[in-house]
């Protein structure tokens, strides 16, 4: 075979990755949405999550390449896949976006994750898989994003969600917070996690935070 013709064939796979979600997601439609009370999403989140993390240390290595991409767009992305089907599965109306300005202007904050009825912002969720060299500064930039977020749209909440607790501070914030307004779903790296402890190292479930927004939506009906 000639060069192109493999070439082909991997760029077929690559394409392919988009089919598998989206008939991912039409499946899933015709699936029972579990109860919120269960854990059943934050594990699915952290099963897809572990098979990132993996694929790309072993191309990493394969490569010889110093690091591995940055995690953060498709922990975001995964948050968001399960949102909207959770949201689709209740019938709420909303609609759920990603790095959508929540105004025309330009320097208008542009959350990872935005919620919507109509022109009308719910909430805005920022998703981290942990904070890095802004380990001990992050409260503050999120209340920063908070206020900025009121002052066009009053009502709208804001939500953080973490990856992991892992290489970061949570010792100067308000502990009334976690599990309401921030959400730390795991204890540890998803690839070091085995996946008989995976329950084990749930910290604060995502379901808790789609009831959150599950909430929001019924307000829009009154």
């Amino acid at each position: 075979m000639r060069l192109l013709e493999l070439e082909r064939d991997y760029c077929k796979v690559l394409e392919k990755q988009y089919f598998e979600l989206k008939g991912l997601y039409e499946k899933l439609k015709s699936v029972r949405l579990p109860s919120l009370r269960r854990r059943d999403i934050t594990y699915a989140i952290i099963l897809r999550m572990r098979a990132y993390y993996t694929l790309n240390e072993n191309i990493k290595v394969f490569l010889n390449k110093n690091k591995a991409p940055a995690a953060s767009d498709f922990f975001a992305e995964t948050v968001l896949f399960y949102l909207r089907w959770v949201l689709d599965k209740k019938r709420t109306g909303l609609k759920v976006c990603s790095e959508r300005k929540i105004v025309l202007e330009k320097s208008s904050i542009q959350p990872d994750i935005s919620v919507w009825f109509g022109e009308q912002l719910l909430a805005i969720i920022e998703c981290k898989t942990q904070f890095g060299w802004n380990r001990s500064g992050w409260e503050n930039d999120f209340l920063q994003r908070k206020k900025d977020l009121r002052k066009t749209f009053p009502k709208a909440k804001a939500f953080l969600v973490v990856m992991t607790m892992k290489n970061w501070s949570q010792s100067n914030a308000d502990p009334q917070k976690f599990g309401k307004e921030y959400f730390i779903l795991f204890g540890e790296w998803p690839r070091e996690i085995k996946e008989d402890e995976i329950n084990k190292q749930i910290i604060n479930p995502i379901e808790d935070l789609f009831k959150e927004i599950i909430g929001l939506s019924r307000q829009t009906q009154r």
